[in-house]
């Protein structure tokens, strides 16, 4: 499989991860608020962390390979 290939199904793999989360979310959220989508944000935010924290590894460690770099980040460098 080439690396583009791989790459590609990582970005895919990451941001259906991200959708699911908002789906569930959304779901759970249904009750608070009809105006304002809560669950979006609170995934959108969760998201933030998560991306931040995985970078913050990234940094330390040169040898991941850019695919995890594109799961969690959907720039490679």
């Amino acid at each position: 499989m080439s690396t583009a290939s791989v790459s590609i199904i990582a970005i895919f793999f990451g941001a259906g991860l991200g959708a699911l989360l908002r789906a569930l979310f959304n779901v759970l959220a249904e009750s608070f608020s009809s105006s304002i989508p809560i669950g979006t944000l609170i995934a959108n935010l969760l998201g933030a962390y998560l991306v931040g924290i995985a970078l913050a590894y990234f940094i330390d460690q040169p040898t991941i390979s850019p695919q995890w770099r594109l799961f969690a980040w959907r720039k490679a460098r």
